[in-house]
């Protein structure tokens, strides 16, 4: 076997001009001035960017409708009839731009595979030029590094860990460093091999990175609002009403007139059931809510307020979500502001003819852009609502047992209640299952025992009696087993065992009924002949649902609000207190006064009370309609939170915000953020890229120079032994002139 040998190969510079044989001093400085010049240009030039999409997506920014509202100015979608219209215009804008955007993210890309290709060959030459050199392997490294597939080469990892232990001697009797030599360890080439690696993976994901970080998308953002933030104080449900709509002054309201209430109260918008909608009458709301149920069978729930914004009263059969006047107003108020703000400098023009609106808040000028710069606007407000289910019998048994002048009990029989099993039995002959339920009435029991009382006149037959609408508030309702049931059907009032109404009241009540005993409301309807009874037993859960108008005119023509609940209702929610006068509020009459026969709530009372109407299920949507107008009356105060302010379930704190479904830069999704992750990774590839651009002088050479030098030069002994074929990668070599200290560059293994 041959020795091995050191072979030196001198060539000129690849480089030198055709030509010339040296350079001058002076353009050898000029060179070492120029280069790290254009190093600083390049790699500064693709950080702006890269920095500026960095900050943009870590502050949310905001583009607009359209992507092209970054370079225009482009300010409201306009009215429903060109919105389709200017829809379009913003599609085909937006598809060229996020089209043109992929090519700059694409450019940037090859920019910084650019710059990280010669960072790799900086510090290559760096290796190359101390100690004993690097593997031969390596000497390709500055142009495979962008390909992932060359990492699965075993002799790039191998060559890392040279099997070589001790100096050989070569053809020429010289000797080779072996892998142990102290200048350059293995540790150094693993190193860089590992930084290799990651400026290849960077280098890989940069591109969709970029495209990431540089194409806005269609999100919905949220703003919180001036008045974010009010507490909740007390709600109404529970006191007699006090602030009340229309022309009502203190002393009607502290005596019972209702009825002016219904002076300025909202129209119902529905023409197929033929209603007059000039408010003229009184009632109006829920004289046009019943027709509409006689005339359908089903209220239609969309009621027009301060005519700008709809909302719904009913939200489907039996169980309903109500929603709340006094935060529809307020409602109605954000969209008023939303539309003129800007229009007339935040405030309206009125004259002595006009309605005069004053706006106590108003969007700032920067926010009131992204609203009408956006493709939707949402205007949220979270307010109470409630929750009610009404249940009705008609003709069923019902007793009155007077205990004391002042303490009375009222018992109702049911075929069914919901939520109470088993059924129990009457006793009588057919043994029907029934329940029975019973409540406490009169000033005498203490607690919260109120009631009211009305009338509605009789068409049929206008001598007689009108029908009563008597009301009953209570805290507690009991319902009777097969042990008791006697004490109402007999008008027990003595105090025995199974009669003790005090134990019955205080006994607590079974889980499966807790909702049907807490806070109940009964409404009795007392027919004309003063013995049939049709009644129906309320459930009232205070809620605070999320009041949200979508302000768009595209995809909302009729400013139709929807609410969003906070969640179903559990075990531990409690039926609310609701005080019997709101009933008389809702019905638009007074205390016990009598609304006349040519009303239309009276009439459709009157129908529904006929043997035609007279079923539970009839009765029951009746009584919906009616409790929701009812409950949709009830006011509450709030004011602004402050550091005592402890929120309540019941008194929360309020949030008030718009969502606007816009273009925008954003950190919401995984992608971005591994976008961030990889964008910042290549910054730091690039500083380091500046760093050895100013400090470590490296002339740039082609991959063509390297070939030539290997082809002229002598092949080294080393390489002929065929037994060590398979550890040429670990060989080591060295490069030197290429810092400009040696007048040509060399190459020794």
């Amino acid at each position: 076997m041959s020795k091995k040998e050191t072979v030196v190969g001198i060539l000129d510079s690849p480089c030198d001009t055709v030509g010339t044989e040296t350079k001058t001093k002076k353009t050898k400085r000029f060179s070492k001035f120029v280069g790290p010049l254009l190093t600083l240009v390049l790699c500064l030039g693709w950080m702006a960017p890269i920095v500026a999409l960095l900050v943009l997506n870590f502050k949310d920014f905001i583009i607009g409708a359209s992507v092209s509202c970054a370079v225009r100015s482009c300010n409201d979608n306009g009215s429903a009839d060109n919105a389709t219209k200017t829809s379009e215009i913003l599609d085909e804008q937006d598809h060229e731009i996020l089209g043109a955007l992929q090519l700059v993210a694409k450019a940037l890309e090859v920019w910084f595979i650019f710059i990280a290709g010669s960072l790799v060959f900086d510090l290559t030459m760096l290796l190359a030029r101390r100690g004993n050199g690097i593997p031969i392997r390596y000497f390709m490294v500055p142009l495979e590094f962008s390909e992932l597939k060359s990492f699965i080469s075993k002799s790039l990892f191998t060559s890392a860990f040279p099997r070589h232990t001790n100096t050989q001697p070569d053809v020429h009797g010289e000797s080779i460093p072996g892998s142990k030599d102290k200048r350059t360890k293995k540790t150094t080439i693993f190193f860089f091999l590992l930084f290799v690696v990651a400026v290849s993976i960077v280098c890989n994901l940069m591109g969709p990175a970029t495209a990431v970080l540089l194409i806005p998308s269609l999100v919905w953002r949220i703003d919180p609002l001036a008045a974010n933030g009010q507490a909740v104080t007390s709600i109404s449900a529970s006191g007699t009403p006090i602030n009340l709509s229309g022309n009502c002054s203190t002393q009607q309201i502290a005596s019972g007139q209702y009825s002016c209430a219904g002076d300025q109260q909202e129209c119902w918008i529905q023409e197929s059931s033929g209603y007059d909608d000039s408010c003229a009458i009184q009632g109006g709301v829920l004289d046009a809510m019943l027709l509409e149920l006689e005339l359908q069978g089903t209220a239609t729930p969309f009621v027009q307020l301060e005519t700008n914004v709809r909302f719904s009263l009913l939200n489907g059969e039996g169980a309903q979500l109500v929603p709340s006047l006094q935060t529809l107003a307020d409602l109605d108020d954000d969209y008023l502001q939303w539309v003129y703000a800007g229009v007339y400098n935040y405030t309206i023009a009125v004259d002595e003819y006009e309605t005069v609106v004053i706006f106590t808040e108003t969007f700032p000028p920067s926010l009131y852009d992204n609203l009408r710069n956006a493709q939707q606007v949402q205007l949220q407000r979270q307010g109470p609502g409630y929750f009610s289910e009404s249940y009705c019998e008609s003709q069923m048994p019902y007793y009155y047992i007077e205990i004391a002048a002042n303490q009375m009990i009222r018992c109702y029989e049911s075929q069914y209640l919901p939520g109470y099993l088993p059924l129990t039995t009457t006793g009588n002959s057919s043994e029907s299952p029934v329940s029975t339920m019973c409540i406490r009435t009169g000033s005498g029991w203490g607690g919260s025992q109120l009631a009211s009382q009305f009338f509605v006149a009789n068409s049929t037959s206008p001598s007689s009696r009108p029908v009563t609408v008597n009301t009953y508030s209570s805290d507690t309702a009991i319902y009777l087993d097969s042990t008791n049931y006697y004490c109402a059907s007999d008008n027990a009032t003595t105090g025995s065992a199974k009669c003790d109404w005090g134990s019955l009241f205080s006994a607590e009540p079974s889980s499966l009924i807790k909702n049907l005993t807490i806070n109940p409301s009964v409404v009795e309807y007392i027919w004309s002949d003063g013995i049939t009874v049709s009644w129906c037993l309320t459930s009232t859960f205070l809620r605070y649902p999320t009041y949200i108008l979508d302000a768009s005119p595209t995809t909302n023509p009729l400013n139709i609000v929807s609410l969003f609940d906070n969640g179903p209702l559990t075990t531990s929610d409690e039926p609310i207190f609701v005080h019997p006068d709101w009933s008389l509020v809702g019905w638009v009459v007074d205390r016990g006064a009598t609304i006349t026969v040519d009303q239309p709530r009276a009439q459709v009372l009157e129908n529904f009370l006929t043997l035609e109407y007279s079923t539970e299920i009839f009765f029951s949507s009746f009584q919906d309609v009616v409790s929701a107008r009812i409950l949709s009356l009830i006011d509450y105060v709030t004011e602004a939170s402050s550091a005592d302010h402890s929120p309540t379930p019941l008194l929360p704190i309020l949030s008030r915000s718009i969502r606007v479904y816009v273009y925008a830069y954003n950190l919401q999704s995984r992608t971005s953020i591994l976008g961030v992750v990889v964008a910042i990774s290549g910054i730091l590839i690039v500083l380091i890229k500046m760093l050895f651009g100013v400090i470590v002088y490296t002339k740039k050479r082609d991959a063509l120079e390297f070939l030539e030098i290997a082809l002229e030069q002598e092949p080294p002994g080393i390489f002929v032994p065929p037994e060590e074929a398979e550890n040429l990668g670990n060989v080591r070599f060295r490069f030197g002139g290429d810092d400009g200290k040696e007048e040509e560059p060399k190459f020794q293994f």
